[in-house]
């Protein structure tokens, strides 16, 4: 079973800045059918990602059911739960929340992996619960997504399917799809790929998200993505075989396309622990590309431990004071960003203020038009709780901006935050108590960064957070 760093997403939902996917190559459109325009903040939403393994009740290792606490749920939107199970004669028989219609495709079971969805669903849950064909061992793991449809449009079911890859596959194969218009469509695996977030981790216009799946926000190419990673699956180890199901939703719009996105993913690399000394090396794994935006947010346990100074390629990084929070009990944050990387950089040579071990998290995103500048930057610190509050960034003069959120904490793992949809979709994550996550959006609007994000915990804790938008 995979073991992935687990977020929870609880989004209050707006219409959010997408990763835009046109119509694919070789993409049929229906004779004398002229596609539609949906504008950039218009087209699918990712509401809602979550994991049971980041809650504080995750699934039992023995049991015929699991209940997976979501955020609260919108109506109209689709959902689809796939689930990891230890025992792979058992498979998903149905799934039960207030007002939604559960369907199990008969094709998506797979060697203990299976899916089940919801199409136009009902609003107000905060929880399903999955119920399987037996009692199963070895522990369970459900995915949950929750996705909007375009702005004035309503969604429905469209397509499932599911590749068994075995072992060894490098890369290892999605799942091909017939699809009927401009969809969203998650491809997601058992298998544990360590360097899942990077851009060219999936293929065919898919972008990997914080669990290792692919998302086709906005796809209309039903051909197979390929996922690469550097951990993949082998008989001798815990990830494979590989198991990739797929599920896909159209909507009324049928074929649409949705103009270039302001801001390009173009690196974000699994976020790692680094000793300092107080001096170390990042390895960033893909080489940084000259004139992109890089952030970098690292968090330390102890306090006040800020970064002292921070280069890529010979270049510096600007090092915010207002990026830095600390408290004696969550520890510290802190974050260092470059408006013009150097191109060619393999790794970022950190300093920081005391000597110790790190998490860091780093993104580099490029901007189509001009050049990037900051918009605003703010941090704080949360009383205990188990949904602490990122920061409210209130202030933009852009309209389209990338954002940054970072969170630390001594006793607890932040798992979550409402950042993740359409905007904030990915970022570091991790699944050891003391340790920070962050999370970066793409595309966002000054309305939905007015919104603090919540992150949620699996316990109560004291939390030091950090923000920042560049336009």
């Amino acid at each position: 079973m995979r073991r992935l760093a687990l977020f929870l997403v609880l989004a209050a939902l707006l219409p959010l800045g997408l990763l835009g996917q046109t119509t694919g190559p070789g993409v049929a459109i229906a004779p004398g059918t002229a596609p539609l325009n949906i504008s950039q903040t218009a087209g699918w939403v990712v509401y809602q990602i979550l994991d049971t393994a980041g809650q504080p009740t995750p699934c039992s290792s023995s049991a015929s059911s699991c209940v997976i606490t979501t955020g609260t749920s919108l109506s109209g939107t689709m959902k689809a739960i796939c689930a990891a199970i230890g025992l792979t004669g058992i498979t998903i028989s149905s799934a039960t929340s207030t007002g939604d219609t559960w369907v199990h495709p008969t094709n998506t079971a797979q060697s203990g992996f299976d899916c089940i969805y919801a199409a136009s669903g009902a609003s107000g849950n905060t929880s399903v619960t999955v119920n399987f064909s037996g009692t199963y061992s070895g522990g369970a793991e459900l995915y949950y997504y929750e996705v909007k449809p375009p702005a004035t449009y309503s969604g429905s079911f469209d397509a499932s399917g599911s590749v068994y890859d075995n072992y060894a596959c490098l890369p290892c194969a999605g799942v091909p799809l017939t699809l009927t218009g401009t969809d969203f469509v998650v491809q997601m695996t058992n298998a544990f790929f360590t360097n899942f977030q990077q851009p060219n981790g999936w293929t065919n216009g898919y972008q990997g998200d914080w669990l290792g799946f692919g998302e086709g926000v906005n796809e209309s190419n039903g051909g197979a993505p390929s996922v690469l990673g550097s951990n993949f699956p082998t008989s001798t180890n815990s990830y494979g075989p590989a198991v990739v199901a797929a599920v896909a939703f159209k909507s009324t719009a049928g074929y649409f396309t949705t103009p270039t996105p302001t801001w390009t993913l173009k690196n974000s690399p699994d976020n790692q622990s680094v000793s300092c000394s107080p001096s170390c090396s990042l390895n960033i794994l893909i080489n940084s590309t000259t004139g992109d935006l890089g952030v970098l947010s690292v968090a330390s346990q102890t306090a006040s431990c800020f970064i002292s100074s921070a280069t890529i390629g010979g270049g510096s990084l600007t090092v915010p004071a207002g990026a830095q929070q600390s408290s004696a009990t969550a520890k510290a944050i802190s974050a260092a960003y470059t408006l013009n990387a150097t191109g060619g950089a393999s790794s970022i040579s950190l300093t920081m203020t005391c000597s110790g071990t790190v998490w860091w998290d780093y993104v580099e995103v490029a901007k189509a038009g001009g050049s990037p500048v900051l918009d605003q930057i703010s941090a704080a610190t949360n009383t205990t709780s188990v949904t602490p509050a990122g920061v409210a960034l209130g202030s933009l003069t852009g309209t389209n901006d990338f954002c940054f959120q970072g969170i630390q904490e001594q006793t607890a793992i932040p798992y979550a935050q409402t950042y993740l949809t359409g905007g904030y979709n990915g970022g570091g994550n991790q699944n050891s108590t003391g340790w920070g996550s962050s999370s970066y959006g793409l595309n966002m609007s000054a309305t939905n960064a007015a919104i603090a994000p919540t992150w949620f915990n699996n316990v109560t804790a004291i939390s030091v957070v950090w923000g920042g938008c560049w336009k």
